[in-house]
């Protein structure tokens, strides 16, 4: 840890102005290193590329907002990680793996160094990244991120659950009697602070890859094992490694972090304070476990306001 440890902002919580119109999902393809890739299109050629990594059971889908309000400075560039959304299975379905995947879709677009942005399990594989591959990366952006020291929680169940054998087939058999309605609205209460924050587009685009997914047999198995190496990275003695790969960090990072994060506690944030060189770490009230969906406009304007102080 850090002796100047970087203060934590609290911030008012931004209302998305009147007339905020959704995009529609960004056109995606499926790439040599094995995994599918969404592009907002390129405006400027010099613009350095942010590249999004999303949480356990998500997709690239979980970004079209931000990346939209980002573009014209910033061209996107977002995967399914291997085994979720549209992106085929690896052998492997791990923390590293994943962050691995990360690697692999930097070095094979060849526009490092990046802005890395990522939520929960993302943020958690982003750092990983920038730990390991300075060079791949220009500036770090955790959203909601998957860190250790977290007390076990109603909300960790399914996830600490799905990696034991004998449950998760019943939890699989369980959670395919309810249709892909019945579940989403389940994970909308979840995972946002104000569920009517979700637009009816985002909300059919979510319940159509719901219905999708449960064709694939990948899909549980995928999900089953990187949420047994998430748990075990969160909640159990071998998540130290994750801290020390945070402070070892040396690209200016900013943290944000939800008030009524259910899954990530928002005392988490003052530990990744001391533990960031340099940065922000930003706490926003009446915000969820994915302030990137619930409210994309803050989330553009205070990394916007971070890049113009510390990376630009």
């Amino acid at each position: 840890m850090f002796n100047s440890p970087v203060a934590v902002i609290i911030e008012s919580s931004f209302v998305e102005p009147i007339g905020f119109t959704p995009f529609a999902a960004w056109p995606g393809s499926d790439e040599p290193h094995g995994t599918f890739v969404r592009r907002t299109p390129v405006l400027d050629d010099t613009a350095t590329r942010t590249v999004y990594v999303h949480g356990l059971g998500g997709s690239s889908l979980n970004w079209t907002d931000l990346m939209g309000l980002r573009m014209a400075a910033s061209p996107g560039i977002a995967l399914d990680l291997p085994g979720f959304g549209r992106s085929a299975p690896a052998s492997r379905h791990t923390l590293d793996a994943h962050a691995a995947s990360v690697v692999a879709l930097i070095e094979a677009e060849k526009c490092g160094p990046v802005d890395l942005v990522g939520n929960s399990m993302g943020g958690a594989a982003s750092i990983l990244v920038a730990a390991r591959r300075p060079d791949l990366v220009r500036s770090l952006t955790l959203i909601g991120p998957a860190l250790p020291g977290q007390r076990l929680r109603v909300e960790h169940l399914p996830i600490v659950l799905a990696g034991i054998p004998r449950v998760r087939d019943k939890m699989q058999e369980l959670m395919l009697r309810r249709s892909p309605e019945e579940r989403m609205d389940e994970l909308i209460s979840l995972i946002f602070f104000d569920p009517a924050a979700v637009s009816p587009e985002r909300r059919a685009e979510a319940v159509a890859e719901y219905a999708r997914r449960d064709q694939l047999a990948h899909t549980w198995p995928a999900f089953t094992e990187s949420a047994q190496s998430l748990a075990s990275t969160m909640l159990r003695g071998r998540g130290a490694r994750l801290w020390q790969a945070l402070e070892r960090v040396n690209v200016p990072i900013l943290g944000l972090f939800g008030t009524h994060d259910r899954l990530v506690h928002v005392g988490v944030a003052s530990k990744a304070a001391r533990r960031i060189r340099r940065g922000r770490v930003v706490v926003i009230p009446r915000m969820g476990h994915v302030p990137q969906m619930e409210d994309p406009v803050q989330v553009n304007d205070l990394m916007a306001s971070f890049e113009r102080e510390f990376v630009v």
